[in-house]
């Protein structure tokens, strides 16, 4: 278009240089004056302009049924189609964000779980220590009992074995007392 207009613009201007009268060109008709008006230039619109108008609305309505429409609906489908994947990338992030948020929920809780379960281990291990602890000092003072009685059984019959010797004892060191006074 731009490539036309200059065109026409000089086609216009060498006109005029040359006193030249031209008519009939595409959209209007042009008359250039003679030298008496001083080379003004006189637009007189006529029936080609109309043509040229109702070639343009023609164009017009043909662009707009086979350019303007698919490439617009092309777009709105593809603003569409981005609407919904930034959608569903959103709605991706958040439950990303709540399946964070649902693990270190899970971790936490496991964490509390074991240290329970831990000390309930701990806890049974103490009163498993308690009781094998009582058992010994139940067996070591039955030991004990038991020992003092073999002690004191012990002890009672050496007693009456000493007693019994003491008289055999008494005449041995009393002879030998006397003896070796003798």
């Amino acid at each position: 278009m731009i490539l036309n207009t200059r065109y026409f613009i000089c086609y216009v201007v060498s006109c005029v240089r040359y006193k030249m009268v031209f008519r009939d060109t595409a959209i209007f008709t042009i008359y250039v004056l003679e030298k008496k008006e001083k080379g003004m230039i006189v637009v007189t619109p006529d029936i080609s302009l109309l043509y040229q108008m109702a070639n343009f609305i023609i164009l017009l309505l043909i662009l707009n049924q086979v350019l303007y429409r698919p490439v617009r609906s092309i777009l709105l489908e593809r603003k569409n189609k981005l609407a919904e994947l930034e959608n569903s990338a959103a709605k991706a992030q958040t439950n990303l964000s709540d399946q964070k948020e649902a693990y270190k929920d899970g971790i936490k809780a496991a964490r509390l779980e074991g240290l329970k379960a831990k000390e309930a281990q701990v806890e049974a291990a103490a009163k498993e220590e308690k009781e094998i602890l009582e058992q010994i000092s139940q067996q070591a003072a039955s030991n004990l009992a038991r020992i003092k009685d073999q002690v004191k059984q012990e002890a009672e019959q050496a007693r009456v074995s000493l007693e019994a010797e003491v008289e055999d004892f008494a005449k041995t060191i009393g002879e030998k007392i006397l003896g070796r006074a003798c």
